[in-house]
């Protein structure tokens, strides 16, 4: 009887991971060159999105993802045993955000249905709740870590992937004179974002698989490998060779944002690193923080005065944040305030789903600008001139309780297992929180 049951687990197993593995690559290259470049595939990604976007059809599939999300709470509720209702729960504040994400789309349907952006940030809040539960599921059952480590590390593989696929698209996106990197997204910042998520996700992994006293076990179906010995060396190996290949590519999209949100993602795993190891050192940085924030600025003053003339592509780049002639900076500022006036007029409710862009560009566009477009490269002013500033405070407030808890009923030795992974899953919150600013 032990044999059909272990068979079963393992297929059990192994289709769910399948499952997440398609998903994950559905989200990260459905609307990539590479996938659009194979006949079937853009013609079943070009069916899939002319049933999204009809108006007929796309509400009904609005109303089953709101139910979805609110039958995941009440789950949530069951295993965690937390009340919906608390303030301290993330789940209250993405829900609040929710509800006036559909109420602005059945006011202003049908115009709220194209493009989708209601149903994409409606998509985005339901995949996070699945993941939490998938979480807290398996923690309730006193499951070890390692699909969840397997994921990450197939979520680098994918990452590392994608670094590697550069595609020759018009136009081209240069800086003086140097080709910008697009990647299969076809978007430098958007690339350089994803890099540096990843980057941060494999040396997150990297530091816990290759630590001295890591006894972890990655097991896959049947199949059971340890961290320590070889099998962890080639796997700490792999990783480091990754992000040799994704920090390639960011340097190459020219993105200061970009480089910016990889920074302060790689600052909180060094820090999160030094107080897990407990070092002297840590507890020195911590008491000399005002002082060492001060010498980094003084660093970063002197390398643009020594560097404001250099030829070198990256370092002009990096120092043309405090360049008063650079326009691309000047003109994503004044679209910025644009932005917020937008959202200090329509404090409240916002001005609705799709509709911000023409809002800007009919009574807030600065005179010396011709397009509207850059109003989107900041994601939160765009959710506050969208929805108003309640809706941005709720997804700010889930944004903070969901970085600041801890996870939930797990042992102390499966929490110092899978302490690496929500480190580099943090860094990689942040990094994507950090680069969206821009």
């Amino acid at each position: 009887m032990k044999t059909p049951l272990i068979v079963y687990t393992a297929f059990r197993q192994i289709t769910v991971l399948l499952v997440v593995g398609l998903i994950m690559v559905l989200c990260l290259f459905a609307q990539s060159v590479a996938l659009q470049r194979s006949a079937r595939i853009a013609s079943l990604i070009e069916g899939v999105n002319d049933m999204v976007v009809a108006p007929k059809t796309q509400w009904l599939i609005y109303s089953c993802l709101f139910f979805y999300i609110t039958t995941l709470i009440f789950i949530e509720w069951r295993l965690t045993g937390v009340p919906p209702w608390r303030p301290g729960n993330p789940s209250l504040w993405i829900f609040l955000c929710a509800i006036v994400a559909a109420l602005h789309y059945a006011l202003g349907y049908p115009e709220s249905a194209i493009p989708p952006e209601a149903l994409i940030f409606l998509g985005g809040i339901l995949l996070g709740h699945l993941t939490s539960i998938w979480l807290l599921y398996d923690e309730s059952r006193r499951s070890s870590a390692n699909h969840h480590r397997f994921i990450l590390l197939l979520l680098a593989f994918l990452l590392w992937s994608s670094s590697l696929m550069q595609f020759n698209q018009q136009p081209s996106f240069s800086y003086l004179g140097h080709e910008r990197w697009s990647g299969p997204w076809g978007s430098p910042n958007c690339f350089g974002l994803i890099m540096g998520t990843g980057i941060v996700l494999v040396l997150g992994l990297a530091t816990g698989i290759s630590h001295p006293t890591s006894t972890n076990r990655l097991r896959v179906g049947t199949w059971t490998f340890t961290d320590g010995g070889y099998f962890g060396w080639v796997v700490t190996s792999a990783l480091l060779l990754a992000s040799i290949f994704m920090v390639k590519s960011l340097v190459h999209t020219y993105s200061r944002g970009a480089w910016l949100a990889t920074l302060c993602g790689l600052v909180y795993l060094t820090v999160d690193w030094l107080r897990t190891q407990k070092l002297k050192v840590y507890r020195r940085i911590y008491q000399n923080i005002i002082s060492l924030v001060f010498i980094g600025i003084s660093i970063g003053v002197l390398s643009f005065w020594y560097c404001r003339h250099t030829e070198w592509g990256i370092a002009r780049r990096a120092f043309s944040v405090a360049n008063v002639n650079d326009f691309s900076w000047r003109n994503r500022i004044a679209a910025y305030e644009g932005a917020l006036q937008v959202t200090a007029d329509h404090r409240y409710f916002g001005v609705g789903w799709n509709r911000p862009e023409q809002v800007y560009q009919n009574y807030y566009l600065a005179p010396r600008l011709t397009e509207s477009a850059a109003i989107q490269m900041n994601d939160y002013l765009m959710l506050g001139a969208t929805l108003g500033f309640p809706a941005l405070f709720c997804f700010g407030m889930y944004i903070w309780l969901s970085l600041a808890q801890k996870s939930r009923g797990i042992s102390q030795i499966e929490s110092t297992q899978i302490a690496s992974q929500f480190a580099a899953c943090r860094a990689g919150a942040i990094v994507l929180l950090v680069g969206t600013l821009e």
